[in-house]
């Protein structure tokens, strides 16, 4: 068993946004009645210290792949996007500079004029437009 790799090749289902909660609970359950800590009693004290490991990351996956927030930032993890950062504000000048696109709703924030300067420059909204 891979303790390194992602959940979802953990628990041998596609990597994708769209789960089966049952097949993941289904596969936990598989995986912990294989790798439970009870079964190595008997055995090394590395083999109980691996068992523990197993078990630990068997329900983190679950618990990682069951909760779709966690599951997006796994995906998103898998390729290459920290997730740990909540705080990160970017400092990229070009994207901060690019015009981005609203919906009508969330407009609002915008300044609005009646006589735009330049009508193929901005954009109608119900009688108000926006530059």
């Amino acid at each position: 068993m891979n303790l390194d790799g992602n959940f979802f090749e953990l628990f041998d289902i596609p990597v994708s946004w769209q789960v089966s909660l049952k097949d993941i609970k289904n596969k936990q359950r598989s995986l912990q009645q294989q790798f439970h800590p009870d079964l190595f009693v008997n055995c090394s004290n590395n083999e109980k210290r691996l068992a523990v490991e197993r078990a630990a990351k068997i329900n983190e996956a679950y618990r990682a792949l069951s909760s779709p927030l966690s599951r997006a930032k796994h995906l998103l993890s898998i390729y290459g996007h920290d997730t740990n950062n909540e705080n990160f504000v970017s400092s990229d000048t070009a994207f901060l500079m690019e015009p981005h696109c609203f919906t009508a709703k969330s407009c609002d924030c915008l300044l609005y004029t009646s006589d735009a300067a330049d009508e193929e420059d901005s954009v109608d909204l119900g009688g108000r437009r926006i530059i």
